[in-house]
């Protein structure tokens, strides 16, 4: 199993919006982390074990199994990773609720968000010092950025536009 660098945290992101996380991946890889991103609960159980995340980003309204509650299996598994749960609906507060009531709690960010708050969150989490997105410089494209004609930056502005 690989073991996490302390100079590449390890951020895994669950969720089915991957339109709108892969910017922000593509970002976070650039800043000196290591993001990985799946689309469900139980695919977050098996690749936890596989990379052991310091961070797991996860939505909370998954299905079959929603993001809390793989939250909490995984947390007996791997007890020094942290949790960032995020929702844009109003059902989610009953899902935190019950987990509470069983003694879970989770720090919760809603959605829309904006990236530099995600990456102050994600800073603070691993102990790092924050990185400034506006004076981050994403000039100088990967292969696949170059590839696709899109950048980190044209993606957040906009992930449900199609880009060129």
């Amino acid at each position: 199993m690989a073991e996490s660098s302390p100079n590449r945290p390890r951020i895994l992101f669950v969720t089915y919006l991957d339109t709108v996380m892969e910017p922000m991946i593509m970002i976070l890889n650039r800043e000196g982390f290591e993001g990985y991103l799946v689309p469900t609960a139980e695919e977050m159980l098996e690749k936890a074990l596989e990379i052991k995340p310091d961070v797991v980003v996860s939505e909370i309204l998954l299905y079959p199994m929603n993001g809390v509650d793989g939250a909490i299996r995984l947390q007996k598994i791997l007890p020094s990773a942290k949790f960032l749960m995020f929702s844009g609906g109003a059902p989610a507060a009953d899902v935190l609720n019950k987990a509470r009531e069983q003694g879970h709690e989770f720090e919760v960010v809603g959605l829309p968000f904006h990236p530099q708050d995600l990456m102050n969150r994600l800073c603070r989490l691993v102990g790092r010092t924050p990185v400034d997105l506006k004076v981050a410089r994403y000039e100088e494209k990967t292969e696949a950025e170059a590839s696709s004609s899109r950048s980190p930056w044209d993606l957040l502005r906009n992930p449900f536009r199609k880009h060129r």
